[in-house]
């Protein structure tokens, strides 16, 4: 609840609200805030007033501290964290299997104001809020909500163990979500988010650790298994690849040999002999006289 005094000059000031006072009433002037809506309940009769409680959107709201009550509760998402920091502890203590687990949460939500039912259009989830809390926002994230958020954890993890819910974390806010729900149907319940990893005992993490680490392992092995094979297979296909170009090459080389061999005749073969044979007499400088046959005589250097 907020008090906001305004209508005062002070310095010539003129603040928003309006002050009177009547005995010992005062009367405010509250202005509701963008993206909230505000509750004015009668401090007396039955159930306190929440029967002729009444709702406003917007605006200024004039009331008598005396006899009346204001409250203002969001209708846009807003997260609200339960962890644990330097100066408090907010998280969420439960059990799972025979161990204290702590994790921070967070729950995004907002609050709703749609009539309960059509019979009543006056009668809103906020007025039934409002019957069962009667607290502002604040007051019930620190209660009620917190009380339930710590209910619903130890429900969501009955049947889990330390290790599943530690490799699985993601999958244990949806059924908390789904039982906050159920819990507080005057809620509009957007999402439970994982602010950081669960804590769990010393000796049960190292011990998580341990089996992460073997799964790592174990997986690398796998890899780098997979990677030699891989390796393997391509030198393979290099070399046979390299082989086929060998082969294709000695092909090559054989059959021009063939084409060679079937191109070389008995008229080539004395052609070739004639052209050797008038190359040496062509190169002859006068030393040695060529040879020169009769059929008596042999005449020719000695």
């Amino acid at each position: 609840m907020k008090l906001n005094l305004g209508n005062v000059a002070i310095g010539g000031l003129a603040l928003a609200a309006t002050v009177g006072l009547s005995g010992c009433n005062v009367i405010l002037g509250e202005l509701v805030d963008p993206g909230y809506v505000a509750l004015l309940v009668d401090s007396y009769g039955q159930e306190k007033g929440i029967e002729n409680a009444q709702i406003f959107e917007g605006g200024r709201v004039r009331y008598n501290t005396a006899t009346q009550q204001f409250y203002e509760y969001p209708v846009f998402f807003r997260t609200y964290s339960f962890a644990k920091e330097d100066d408090k502890d907010q998280s969420v203590n439960f059990s799972i299997g025979g161990s204290s687990v702590s994790m921070d949460l967070g729950v995004t939500y907002r609050f709703r104001y749609s009539p309960v039912s059509d019979d009543k259009p006056k009668y809103t989830r906020l007025h039934e809020f409002f019957r069962l809390y009667r607290v502002a926002p604040d007051e019930f994230n620190n209660g009620a909500l917190r009380n339930a958020l710590r209910d619903c954890a130890n429900e969501a993890a009955s049947g889990l163990d330390p290790v599943k819910l530690a490799s699985s974390a993601a999958t244990f806010a949806k059924p908390v979500q789904t039982c906050l729900a159920n819990k507080f149907p005057q809620l509009d319940i957007k999402e439970i988010s994982l602010l950081n990893p669960p804590r769990l005992p010393e000796n049960i993490q190292a011990s998580i650790n341990r089996a992460f680490q073997s799964q790592q392992d174990a997986q690398t092995a796998v890899a780098n298994k997979a990677k030699a094979e891989a390796e393997a297979g391509a030198n393979k296909a290099k070399a046979e690849g390299e082989a086929g170009v060998k082969r294709v090459q000695a092909d090559a080389d054989a059959y021009a040999n063939e084409k060679l061999a079937k191109s070389v005749t008995p008229a080539l073969i004395q052609y070739e002999q004639l052209q050797v044979e008038k190359a040496r007499v062509e190169k002859w400088n006068g030393q040695y006289a060529p040879t020169v046959q009769t059929p008596n005589v042999q005449l020719g250097n000695k």
